[in-house]
């Protein structure tokens, strides 16, 4: 994801194309929270019910980014005009579940301080 976010960048950039620049942080950020947040379900660090739930919002997430990397497909490289409410439709599925992974990873993470004690000096 990483490597298509810059080449994306790199492509609009070049070009001049602001439809490869716009869609380029959204896949970045989205590749990035993936490989965040999958050791949350990877690792049996949370308990198995837990691991659970987020396992399928992760494959969730993952389904529809592969959903939204179909849709930018199609409209930067199969066409001569790119249908914008599509990109921006693909750029939301993105966001939408880059936002909802990171807040439920934010929690884990928040839960877990907050559980943990320091010791007496």
């Amino acid at each position: 994801m990483y490597d298509l976010a810059y080449l994306l960048q790199t492509v609009g950039s070049a070009t001049g194309n602001e439809n490869h620049q716009a869609v380029f942080s959204a896949i970045g950020s989205f590749g990035h929270e993936i490989v965040m947040f999958r050791p949350l379900v990877s690792f049996p660090v949370l308990p198995d019910d837990m691991r659970k739930t987020y396992k399928e919002c992760l494959n969730k997430a993952i389904q529809d980014g592969t959903k939204a990397l179909r849709i930018m497909r199609k409209e930067l490289c199969g066409s001569t005009e790119p249908d914008s409410a599509s990109l921006l439709k693909a750029i939301a599925l993105f966001n939408k579940h880059d936002y909802s992974l990171t807040a439920q990873r934010s929690a884990v993470t928040r839960s877990s301080r907050s559980s943990q004690t320091t010791p007496a000096e």
